[in-house]
């Protein structure tokens, strides 16, 4: 007759976990700062594709050319300048209309609120609403380019006939195929000569082809970009990756 003896199990509260290390429980912060600079630069690559939708090529004469660099606190507080100190002026009106929809559509975005249609960066309340304006990447393309006009624009002239600082030319040609051109009715008149007509089309043409190629070729920078991005290994595509796909 054979006995047998019954093993006691121990409950498994009494079982030791498995000592796991650092690394299994919890992301390296190596690896989450990773993730956090693609997450950026996906939403940056985002911004900057809704801005190459379409390619705006503009023909001017100016007066004066200026190196200064874009500095968003000044460039904002000289808009906020102009925008009261020449509300009566039709000259300006455009301008102050884009400042204006500029910020309510950033301050709709984040969910802000100001007294001023326009927020004044010399007002303690506002000054919170300007900082985070500033800190928006659609925001501050907007102002550089109302900052550029703004500059292009500025100081009275006695003559307003003068021919420099006016688009005489403009070519816009969007993604879906529409190319607009744009030219300004004195490149048809008596004010301009045969050659300074001539001059300003041949210019602008050349402007065109050269903006045109420039522009094809960050499109297809960005999108090898991304393509990259989303076939890199790791990436879930829904398929094997193969050893020829880009990295």
């Amino acid at each position: 007759m054979t006995s047998s003896r019954s093993r006691s199990t121990p409950p498994v509260s009494a079982i030791p976990p498995t000592p796991r290390s650092a690394a299994q429980t919890q992301p390296s912060s190596l690896v989450r700062g990773a993730v956090q600079q693609i997450e950026r630069f996906a939403n940056a690559l985002a911004e900057v594709l809704n801005d190459i939708t379409a390619l705006e090529v503009n023909t001017m004469v100016v007066s004066t050319i200026t190196g200064a660099k874009f500095l968003p606190e000044e460039a904002y507080q000289d808009l906020y300048a102009m925008y009261h100190s020449h509300g009566e002026s039709s000259k300006y009106q455009p301008l102050r209309r884009s400042l204006q929809s500029s910020c309510k559509d950033c301050m709709q975005k984040m969910g802000m609120t100001s007294v001023n249609i326009v927020p004044d960066p010399n007002n303690p309340t506002d000054q919170p609403v300007v900082e985070t304006l500033l800190s928006d990447g659609e925001f501050l393309r907007n102002l550089r380019k109302l900052s550029e006009l703004e500059a292009l624009m500025g100081g009275e002239r006695a003559d307003q006939n003068n021919i420099t600082d006016i688009i005489y030319a403009q070519t816009v040609i969007q993604l879906d195929g529409d190319v607009i051109n744009r030219f300004h009715e004195q490149l048809f008149s008596d004010r301009l000569s045969a050659q300074d007509k001539e001059f300003l089309i041949h210019v602008h043409s050349e402007a065109v082809t050269s903006g045109e190629s420039n522009w094809r070729e960050l499109l297809k920078f960005l999108f090898d970009l991304v393509q990259r991005v989303i076939l890199r290994p790791g990436h879930d595509t829904g398929r094997s990756q193969s050893p020829n796909d880009p990295i």
